[in-house]
């Protein structure tokens, strides 16, 4: 769920990291509950005063989200969590618990079958491209990346399954899994 608050100026604000002041509304994670939002604006009724909807809601709640996954992301390599690269990632999962799996969405097949074999039973996340990968992480043409478990992989993965609701064709790599099981 996200949480909005109704801003200075009258508008809808959302509030990712729910610390904001001032009576909150919630609405499901999910593309169409945001088009619902779109057609009828239940936030004046939520804030008891009328409220203004931003034109671009949906695409500016995915873009915040998916800021937050990069920001979240380069956080835990800052304190040490993090490894990046085939051959790290592998090392990394032969020899521990993988908290989550990051593998960039622009892989090749042969990509997606690796990382999930060295996921094991963790998430594989792919709503990011290379370029995004990189950036957050400080490397170039990112593939393959590890987060350790603890808080900060639950908290990406938190972020990441709000984003899959919001976003269009963002998802996790469940399918992939099954298929490469069997």
């Amino acid at each position: 769920m996200i949480r909005f608050v109704r801003g200075p100026d009258g508008s809808a604000v959302p509030d990712l990291d729910e610390k904001l002041p001032g009576r909150g509304a919630w609405v499901v994670a999910d593309r169409s509950a945001f088009e619902q939002i779109s057609k009828r604006n239940p936030f004046a009724r939520a804030f008891k005063s009328e409220t203004r909807l931003p034109d671009d809601l949906t695409e500016m709640v995915t873009r915040l989200l998916r800021r937050k996954c990069l920001e979240l992301l380069g956080l835990a390599r800052g304190s040490g969590q993090v490894v990046s690269g085939l051959e790290k990632v592998a090392a990394f999962a032969a020899n521990r618990t993988v908290g989550v799996m990051i593998l960039a969405a622009d892989a090749g097949p042969g990509a997606i079958e690796k990382a999930v074999r060295m996921a094991g039973s963790a998430p594989v996340v792919d709503c990011f491209e290379r370029d995004e990968l990189g950036l957050a992480l400080g490397l170039d043409n990112m593939v393959h990346a590890a987060i350790a478990p603890g808080r900060l992989a639950d908290r990406f993965l938190r972020e990441v399954e709000r984003l899959s609701g919001v976003q269009h064709g963002a998802r996790q790599l469940n399918d992939e899994r099954q298929a490469i099981d069997e």
